[in-house]
Formats: structure tokens, C-alpha cells, sequence
């Protein structure tokens, strides 16, 4: 991979997987993107697609056959329907900035380009949704 091409060379560090939930709650208004609540982290991705939801600039909770703390729905504005789960990747930039490099349907998609472009296997969490930092390459020695 030629360094032109490659985002690990830009600049980026801090590598983490995340799991973002495409929301509509308007046809007038695009998609929303939310991290799901960690409360809610152990959901599989058939349990929060095509589910009525609840989000806030930060996060959304899905509302459907879940039990919501009255005190999360208090921070929530904003409600419809979750679309869609993506994994996607983001890193820190020099500036402090996080910044989504790639994002797909699949939570294996970002594991390979991972492993492609570090040669090393990403550390992710157990925990399905939860974000898991991918550490910068080590050189490997032969011994």
C-alpha cells in the first residue's frame, strides 16, 4: 500500500472500532449516526435494526422490547427508527480530532483492514458495540 494511499500514514493514531447506529426519525431530515448507550452494548445487531429508538447528541437506546432508566430518557430528545448498524473505524488525529476512516455493515470489514495494514490483529472487546482502541504497529523481531 502506497503511503499516497494509506490513512495510517497521515497522521492518524489512536485506532478505534465503533459501533453506530443509522437512525431516521424525519423523511425531511437525513440519517442520524449515535453510538448505541453501553447499557445496551450486549444487543446483537438483529435486536436494534428495524427497532424503535430514543437518542441524544451522544448516544441512542433502543426502546423496544428494552426497559429504558427514566433518568437516560430524560436526556433523550429525539426519537424513530434504527436503520442500520455500521462498524467503523476512527482515528485520533495530530489535532486532537477524531475523524471516521471507514465504516461498513460488517464487524469483521474493519478487523481486516486492520490486519492488512498493520499486520497485526485489532484488539476489540468481548462485548459486542463497544469501542476497542487498535494500538499503533510493533515491529516484529525474529527470535
Amino acid at each position: 500500500m502506497s503511503l499516497a494511499h494509506n490513512p495510517f500514514s497521515r497522521g492518524y493514531a489512536g485506532f478505534k472500532i465503533r459501533r453506530i447506529v443509522v437512525i431516521t426519525y424525519d423523511d425531511r431530515h437525513p440519517h442520524t449516526y449515535q453510538p448505541l448507550h453501553p447499557s445496551q452494548a450486549h444487543l446483537s445487531d438483529d435486536q436494534i435494526v428495524q427497532r424503535t429508538c430514543i437518542f441524544s447528541e451522544e448516544f441512542v437506546l433502543i426502546t423496544e422490547d428494552q426497559v429504558i432508566p427514566a433518568e437516560l430518557d430524560a436526556l433523550c430528545g429525539g426519537s424513530g427508527e434504527a436503520q442500520a448498524v455500521l462498524y467503523s473505524i476512527y482515528g485520533r488525529t495530530v489535532h486532537g480530532g477524531a475523524s471516521s476512516m471507514s465504516a461498513t455493515a460488517t464487524r469483521w470489514k474493519p478487523h481486516s483492514l486492520c490486519r492488512r495494514a498493520f499486520s497485526l490483529k485489532p484488539a476489540f472487546t468481548a462485548v459486542p458495540g463497544r469501542s476497542a482502541p487498535f494500538t499503533s504497529p510493533r515491529r516484529r523481531t525474529n527470535s
